[in-house]
């Protein structure tokens, strides 16, 4: 299969309390996050719900330069939303995230039908796939606080595009670097000592990236990236990492951070249960991304 370089987004989701907010439009920050470090959007549009080109020009650019896909996908809601005993059932508002969720899922599926693998990304402060509870599932995350490099909305799509062309060695190096967790860890004899050195392999990525913005002047800020891995501390258990994770299931462990160099970037790894992924194929339940939205200061 090739290697995954294309990233399947979705609406943004915003609970409060009873109270549920669905928007088409990605927030610019994400957007350019999204365009910095994945060749390829894609965007489902589910059962005709999709976003509206006409009143969001950002996407509207990305597709007119062949950045952004937008992509029919037909759900069948029997099974996925409580209470829906036909496909033409009317889906209540509350259930639209998952459908919407779903639709990432089915639009990778069928990427897989193709031999590629698409990453899929959530926004907010948990990555879920439904609201029921018999297909959740207990995997590793990997949580990047205030470290990765992310344009500010104020830099053009122009220069974000130009950056990631004169710069795909590097932002490749990043991707390979968060997507080696999991499969270097099982594979090797030494588990604690490859942890250390593929931290290490992550930091400089990030570092050489973050030394490239500044060199070409665009300005940027640090946000937050969660890497899922389908790996849980009972499979730590049987190597030498399971007493370092399992002492700490349910709670963040730190793995240290980046010194001196500007910036705090804090690496922490813990187990959550994901809400749905039990329904993810087994080839794309290692590339699940959350990104929040929160700047924190610009760099010029």
């Amino acid at each position: 299969m090739t290697d995954p370089k294309g990233i399947i987004v979705s609406h943004t989701i915003e609970r409060a309390g009873t109270n549920l907010s669905i928007s088409g439009g990605i927030d610019p920050a994400i957007l350019k996050k999204h365009l910095l470090y994945w060749d390829s959007i894609a965007y489902p549009i589910v059962n005709g719900f999709g976003p509206n080109l006409n009143v969001l020009p950002d996407l509207a650019y990305l597709e007119s330069e062949g950045i952004l896909r937008l992509e029919n996908v037909t759900i069948n809601p029997v099974g996925i939303i409580p209470g829906c005993t036909n496909e033409n059932n009317v889906v209540p508002m509350q259930f639209m995230p998952d459908l919407l969720a779903y639709g990432q899922i089915q639009l990778a599926k069928e990427k897989l039908t193709r031999e590629e693998i698409w990453n899929i990304a959530q926004v907010g402060e948990a990555l879920s796939f439904s609201s029921q509870n018999n297909n959740n599932k207990i995997i590793f995350e990997l949580r990047l606080l205030e470290g990765l490099p992310v344009p500010d909305p104020d830099v053009s799509f122009d220069d974000v595009v130009n950056f990631r062309i004169s710069h795909a060695n590097e932002l490749n190096n990043l991707r390979k670097a968060l997507e080696n967790f999991r499969t270097k860890i099982i594979e090797s004899s030494e588990p604690e000592r490859t942890l250390v050195i593929l931290k290490q392999e992550l930091y400089d990525s990030i570092l050489n990236i973050e030394s490239s913005l500044r060199k070409h002047k665009i300005k940027h800020f640090f946000d937050a990236l969660s890497v899922y891995l389908n790996v849980s501390t009972n499979q730590l258990a049987t190597m030498s990492l399971g007493a370092f994770f399992a002492h700490y299931a349910g709670m963040p462990r730190d793995l240290g951070a980046i010194a001196g160099m500007g910036f705090n970037a804090i690496l922490k790894a813990v187990e959550r249960e994901v809400r749905g992924a039990g329904m993810l194929p087994k080839e794309i339940n290692d590339y699940m991304y959350l990104y929040t939205a929160k700047k924190h200061r610009i760099i010029k």
